[in-house]
């Protein structure tokens, strides 16, 4: 029998050492609130998609949903109703934390089912407190003391180089995490290896 080995992941914090990038990662963040929001609309009405087994199969269902190709002209939920130009690797990662909470709510909502349905039930809601994940395709030329990162404007992306300082460790990176703007002077890189 072979073992399965976990996924491990770290957080790395890093200090932005320039103020000109906040209001880019606060309407980059802005968006990505948007889009998880109108993910969890869909899933709301569309239930079935949580029982599509793994998280690729769930998320192919909702890009079909939602993504314009030559294939699928005409999505029934477009998601250029939010904004045009989405990148994919922003628009899955969307996708992706929208499925992630409502199998957080399914869990909650079956708790509460076998706990006998004590205080109110648990609810599936849009709004969220979400932070974009960037993975390979959103930054690169990551170093020491720099990344460029692709930020929203407000009307279109841009990639910007972004100056940065940690005293930890820098591991090998596969997706990096933006922070919440409560820290607006920190960015998190979220590390799987």
């Amino acid at each position: 029998m072979s073992k399965k080995r976990n996924k491990q992941s770290k957080t790395v914090r890093y200090r932005v050492l320039q103020d000109d990038i906040h209001p880019l990662v606060e309407r980059t963040t802005e968006l990505f609130r948007r889009l998880v929001s109108f993910c969890i609309e869909l899933i709301k009405e569309y239930p079935n998609i949580l029982e599509a087994g793994n998280l690729h199969k769930q998320q192919s269902l909702i890009e079909k949903l939602v993504h314009k190709t030559k294939n699928n002209p005409n999505p029934p939920h477009d998601i250029d109703s939010i904004s045009r130009n989405i990148p994919a690797y922003f628009r899955r990662s969307a996708i992706n934390t929208a499925i992630g909470i409502a199998q957080s709510w399914c869990g909650n909502y079956r708790r509460w089912l076998n706990n006998g349905k004590k205080k109110r039930p648990p609810v599936l809601r849009p709004d969220n407190n979400q932070h974009p994940v960037y993975f390979k395709g959103m930054y690169k030329d990551f170093d020491k003391d720099t990344v460029m990162l692709k930020l929203y404007t407000g009307s279109s992306w841009v990639w910007r180089k972004v100056r940065i300082s940690t005293t930890q460790r820098i591991p090998e990176l596969s997706l990096i995490h933006i922070s919440e703007p409560t820290r607006p002077l920190y960015i998190s890189y979220a590390v799987f290896c």
